[in-house]
């Protein structure tokens, strides 16, 4: 195991009984699958943004040396299916720690939405833990930790390291993160179909990966657009390879697009291997605005509609 660079830094003289962290849901503004990699994962191109719709990790100290985990919100499990109880006792071994922990999550971001909640919440319990454990992990060790829970951690844990917002590109499998930053963060309307999406069938079912040679520019004028804030423009280089894949695996998800389009949203994209679509905006009010139209079919269309701000802003994401 390479911890990286410095790998444990040792802090002292700091106690810490109770922790609670705010996961943030991502939003991929683009997303290009570029090929297998020879140990079965996905080379990516992706340009993700942290939004305020987010779970909450609580985190207290034990009496003994279990790892417990209890829930609210949005149904899951609480066994070792759920990344925050491999995290936790991936870390204790990892740190040689005896001590256990107490974890409480309220679970609002929904699963299999290409969000990136478990992830998010995963990213959470390793920079949480290492406070609550005292364990002075540095950025990379937890980093590299975090990508063997799951591709889509290292960018969250960079996140949760600058206070849980902001974006970055990350390449590889989505291991190497190069944060970016825009004149403002971004507004959302985001359609959240009750079906999920498996990642792996996602995957799975992708015949046709961007040609390698088409990437680059692309690339390169999708973050510039975004290092503007050129809302404009960046709406017409939203691009997610797996789009095709989401809409022809659910039906909800589907739906929910058609929807968007009727509705004349200026884009309807899905995010990471769905099912949750978005559209990009320039304004709350627009977000609001949007969101209001399409809210008005929520019961009959199956969805719930959000409209999410930066993360880290005083007013949560309104769920109308």
């Amino acid at each position: 195991m390479d911890w990286g660079d410095g790998g444990w830094v040792g802090q002292e003289g700091c106690t810490i009984d109770e922790l609670k962290l705010t996961a943030p849901a991502k939003v991929n503004l683009a997303l290009y699958v570029l090929g297998r990699r020879p140990d079965g994962y996905h080379k990516l191109w992706t340009l993700m943004e942290t939004i305020s719709l987010a779970d909450e990790v609580t985190l207290s100290g034990a009496t003994d040396d279990a790892v417990r985990l209890t829930a609210t919100g949005r149904p899951v499990p609480t066994g070792e299916e759920n990344l925050i109880v491999r995290t936790a006792r991936l870390l204790r071994e990892r740190a040689g720690v005896s001590k256990g922990v107490d974890i409480h999550l309220d679970k609002v971001i929904p699963i299999g939405a290409g969000l990136g909640g478990g992830s998010s919440d995963a990213a959470a319990t390793l920079v949480g833990l290492g406070r609550l454990w005292n364990l002075g992990l540095t950025e990379n060790a937890l980093m590299t930790l975090g990508a063997e829970v799951g591709s889509d951690v290292p960018f969250f844990v960079v996140m949760q390291l600058r206070g849980g917002s902001g974006a970055a590109v990350c390449r590889g499998r989505g291991e190497q993160v190069e944060v970016v930053e825009a004149p403002s963060p971004h507004w959302y309307l985001l359609l959240l179909p009750k079906e999920g999406v498996s990642t792996a069938a996602a995957y799975a079912a992708l015949r046709a990966p961007t040609r390698l040679t088409t990437v680059p520019e692309k690339a390169k004028k999708t973050q510039e657009a975004y290092e503007r804030g050129d809302v404009d423009e960046l709406r017409q280089r939203c691009h997610n390879d797996l789009e095709r894949v989401a809409l022809s695996l659910s039906a909800g998800c589907r739906r929910a697009f058609e929807r968007m389009v009727a509705a004349g949203l200026p884009q309807a994209a899905v995010s990471g291997s769905g099912s949750a679509l978005f559209c990009l905006c320039g304004s709350r009010e627009e977000a609001e605005g949007y969101a209001g139209v399409l809210a008005q079919h929520q019961e009959t269309d199956g969805f719930e509609v959000v409209a999410s701000g930066p993360n880290g802003q005083a007013r949560p994401a309104a769920r109308l």
